[in-house]
């Protein structure tokens, strides 16, 4: 069976700019490398920089890993900290457990000569549980796109992650990338060092601001010459709504977040970074609301919210603007009455060269290439879509009378292959796509009936339907 190939993004929500402000905008992202040119992390001292070393080497068969550290004046606290940050820092490391020991005696002065740093596995076990995370953070870096821009890159993944990943009950103890990954839940520390992750990989400089009086942590990120704020856990709503992500939290300077975080006198960073009084330059725009993007081909979509009402636009990162591509529905009825929500929008999902949305009553697809438009599923009359997302290859749309209720219905809206957009495979959708076939029918997009994703609908395609009926 084909595999769509899908990006889950986030709820639209309104955006509203001025376009003259964004056309004075300075070029963003445009050399990554200028960029982040003296933006390196700072040192963090002696200790730190030996267990780097150290981790050059496996756990032993106790799953120890041993560090000089003789000659640094190192206490116990100061070796707490260190392996925090060096943990928070490189959550690639994933096994280890976060605990350690060391030698006595101590030298002369009580400080530590060699300690030992404590993994969860070593050997074979080591070697299976890094396949295993391999191959869970291997479709999470293939979703960017080579030609991204850093900020692109950022504000993909922040969108990602707050899509595609619920927030956690606190009491529970999922908080590393791993397990997040695994389960698609997780407290902040894991929506911080998965993200912390994916910045690593992609070279983007990034660290952790984390305060006590709060009990919370999240990312510090390096942008278009400064860094900025970015928290992701709180741009996911809690509860968690389908196809919610917001950009409160996104890329704010060091007043904003003092005040978003009604300034706590106890914040500290996981590296020596001087955060930008202001906020990025696309903050303004982004901020507020809940603004989705989506990737296709490269090209990074979103809604954007003028006077003349919200569009579906692609971003321009040569200049930093966003290029209107269709108008976007803005209203969402309230059942039953003649009120209504404004900017309660969508979910922004790419299938192929596709995007799928929806307004109030209908989940639309929008081929990017002809912008023809295309009604794929509609709901009940007493309900209204708020949500979408996948549930393996069944793309579910999320139904309540309003946005304020506390659950939703799920309804399927699109599964590969149902011709006939009854929400079954059956022998109808066998006979629906012979007759496409047959009679070159263009009234519904090509990514339901191309079963193999091969971009021509032809025979195979019946064969793997007849197959997947008969399995």
């Amino acid at each position: 069976m084909k595999k769509f190939v899908k990006t889950l993004c986030l709820p639209l929500c309104v955006l509203i700019i001025c376009v003259s402000l964004l056309a004075a905008l300075p070029a963003l992202g445009a050399s990554a490398a200028e960029d982040r040119e003296g933006a390196l992390l700072p040192a963090y001292g002696a200790l730190y920089d030996a267990i780097v070393e150290a981790m050059q080497n496996p756990p032993d068969e106790n799953n120890y890993i041993y560090a000089d550290v003789s000659g640094m004046s190192v206490t116990v606290d100061d070796l707490k900290t260190a392996l925090y940050e060096f943990i928070h820092q490189n959550p690639e490391y994933f096994y280890l457990s976060g605990g350690f020991r060391y030698y006595t005696p101590l030298d002369q002065d009580l400080y530590l000569k060699r300690i030992i740093i404590v993994a969860k596995y070593h050997g074979e076990e080591l070697a299976q549980q890094q396949e295993e995370f391999d191959a869970l953070t291997a479709p999470l870096f293939a979703l960017r796109d080579d030609g991204w821009t850093d900020f692109e890159t950022v504000l993909f993944y922040h969108d990602y992650l707050a899509h595609n990943f619920e927030y956690d009950d606190p009491d529970r103890t999922i908080s590393y990338p791993k397990e997040f990954l695994e389960q698609g839940r997780g407290v902040c520390n894991a929506y911080a060092l998965t993200f912390q992750l994916v910045m690593n990989h992609f070279g983007i400089p990034c660290t952790y601001a984390e305060c006590q009086s709060l009990n919370h942590i999240w990312n510090v990120v390096y942008l278009d010459g400064a860094w900025y704020h970015l928290d992701v856990t709180h741009d996911d709503p809690t509860p968690d709504r389908p196809g919610m992500a917001r950009h409160r939290y996104f890329l704010t300077g060091a007043q904003t977040t003092a005040q978003l975080r009604n300034n706590p006198s106890d914040m500290v960073f996981g590296a020596q970074v001087a955060v930008s009084d202001d906020d990025h330059p696309l903050y303004s725009l982004l901020g507020e609301e809940r603004v989705p993007c989506t990737n296709v081909g490269g090209t990074l979509y979103t809604v954007i919210t003028t006077d003349e009402g919200p569009f579906l636009s692609t971003f321009n990162a040569a200049n930093g603007t966003f290029d209107r591509v269709i108008e976007m529905p803005s209203k969402w009825y309230v059942v039953g009455g003649g009120s209504y929500y404004p900017g309660c929008f969508t979910t922004l999902v790419t299938i192929d060269k596709y995007i799928l949305y929806f307004d109030s009553k209908t989940v639309k697809a929008l081929d990017t290439v002809t912008l023809e438009q295309f009604d794929i599923k509609s709901g009940p009359d007493d309900s209204r879509i708020y949500g979408m997302k996948f549930e393996g290859d069944t793309l579910m749309a999320y139904l309540a009378a309003s946005p304020n209720d506390s659950t939703y219905t799920p309804m399927p809206a699109c599964i590969p292959g149902d011709i006939d957009r009854d929400s079954t495979l059956s022998i109808a959708d066998v006979t629906a796509l012979l007759g496409v076939i047959s009679s070159d029918d263009h009234s519904i997009p090509s990514f339901i009936p191309d079963m193999n994703g091969d971009g021509v609908i032809q025979i195979s395609d019946v064969t793997i339907l007849l197959n997947m009926l008969s399995a």
